[in-house]
């Protein structure tokens, strides 16, 4: 005997659709729905763009920042040879460069200075986990690098006895997970955003701008994003700090680091020559949230005191100075930082002198995302090892960078005039520039 088999399907046998629609079809409207539900989305803040922004932007393993520093400084006194110093200053551009590789942990960042289109000296710091070097032509011909191996001779040498193994602790702040970064980062992000809310401000105008990014010039265009601080209170900036270090999350990895750092410090010799015992330092941990709290109460004090302490922001303001600072922050259609310009207006008022107006630019470009960067490169063999060097060395380095100091005095540009200010009389330094 055979038992018929019917197959079900969206249809029926006689040809006419049932009821139940089609897995297909339910499937498709699912998805308009989401579309349309989406667009009738509340649109992000501005300031909740600006921080994404952001979060897109330093969540990258590399990238690099260049930019320029420039000032402009104004003396309302008279006096020939304040006029002439500032007129040098007011030629200098200082151009700044960084690398960062948080996938092999390796930082580096150079500042050169250009005097009228010259390049009048340049300097270069390079740090991983096992070295730091620095390297200018300015002052000498050799690198010279510090190993972190060789801190703790150096400690125990200038500090009483106290041994510190400083490269067996940098793994656990500058790890490639970037734990204690990303938290404070994803902590930050919901009261950053309240404390922005008034105080970001999006251009309507789209702004082209080209950046160079090697040897190459790009185009993007981006949104135009102005950040404004004026009106931050001391308790504005005490309850953002305090929501960051305060949070659960942050204060158990600090714990945690805590915590591993002494375990390290009582492997490697390093907690028997400090002042405080382990348990005294467990304590410190337990009631960290404590110390945080008062951390956080100290820094907003600073943050709020370096605007505001005798010093009234705002045009045509009265007090002992007026300032005024702009921030535009550039971000381009794939949501990534790609420019920031900083500008600051100040006059100071000095008691029995006339004011002091400056002027400063900051602006920054940033390029090269997750891509392989190249870093300072130099032979060990032939640099100066700071860690290492004898009495007789330093004394060497020392008279080497005194004779290229002094060479500098009538071959740099910006030396030259500087010491011309001083050695000639205010009439003809008037006259000389």
């Amino acid at each position: 005997m055979s038992i018929p088999v019917q197959l079900k399907s969206g249809f029926p046998a006689g040809g006419r659709r049932r009821n139940r629609p089609p897995l297909f079809w339910v499937f498709l409207t699912l998805l308009l729905a989401a579309v349309v539900l989406t667009g009738c989305q509340k649109p992000r803040t501005p300031a909740e763009e600006l921080l994404a922004a952001m979060k897109k932007t330093y969540d990258f393993d590399s990238y690099e920042v260049s930019g320029n520093f420039t000032l402009d400084l104004v003396y309302e006194d008279e006096t020939p040879e304040f006029q002439v110093v500032s007129r040098v200053f007011n030629n200098v551009i200082w151009e700044l460069r960084q690398k960062s590789d948080w996938k092999r942990l390796r930082y580096q960042g150079e500042l050169a200075f250009l005097y009228k289109g010259q390049n009048c000296g340049s300097f270069t710091l390079y740090a991983d986990l096992q070295k730091i070097a620095f390297q200018s032509p300015l002052l000498t011909s050799k690198p010279i690098v510090f190993y972190w191996e060789d801190f703790a001779d150096l400690t125990v040498k200038y500090l009483d006895g106290i041994q510190i193994h400083l490269g067996d602790y940098l793994p656990l702040i500058f790890d490639t997970e970037r734990s204690i970064f990303k938290k404070i980062q994803e902590v930050s992000y919901p009261v950053s955003a309240a404390f922005l809310a008034e105080r970001v401000t999006v251009n309507p105008e789209k702004v082209r701008l080209t950046l160079t990014e090697g040897d190459k010039e790009k185009t993007y265009n981006c949104k135009e994003y102005i950040v404004n601080y004026g009106d931050a209170s001391y308790e504005d900036y005490k309850t953002l700090l305090l929501t960051i270090l305060e949070n659960e999350e942050v204060c158990r990895l600090l714990r945690e680091k805590i915590e591993q750092a002494v375990e390290i410090a009582k492997n490697n010799g390093d907690l028997e020559t400090w002042p405080w015992t382990e348990e005294e330092i467990r304590a410190f941990a337990g009631n960290l949230d404590l110390h945080l709290s008062r951390l956080a109460e100290a820094l907003a004090g600073g943050f709020h005191g370096s605007i505001t302490p005798g010093v009234t922001y705002g045009p045509g303001a009265g007090g002992e100075g007026v300032q005024n600072i702009d921030y535009r922050i550039y971000i381009d259609k794939s949501g990534l930082i790609r420019n920031m310009v900083i500008g600051m207006d100040q006059t100071i008022y000095v008691e029995e002198e006339e004011p002091v107006m400056s002027s400063f630019t900051l602006e920054m470009q940033m390029f090269n995302f997750g891509k392989d960067l190249s870093f300072l490169a130099f032979d060990p063999a032939g640099a100066f090892n700071a860690g290492k060097a004898s009495p007789e060395e330093w004394k060497a380095l020392g008279e080497e960078i005194g004779y290229n100091l002094l060479g500098q005095l009538f071959l740099n540009p910006l030396f030259r005039d500087l010491a011309a200010v001083f050695e000639t009389g205010e009439e003809e330094a008037v006259e000389a520039f």
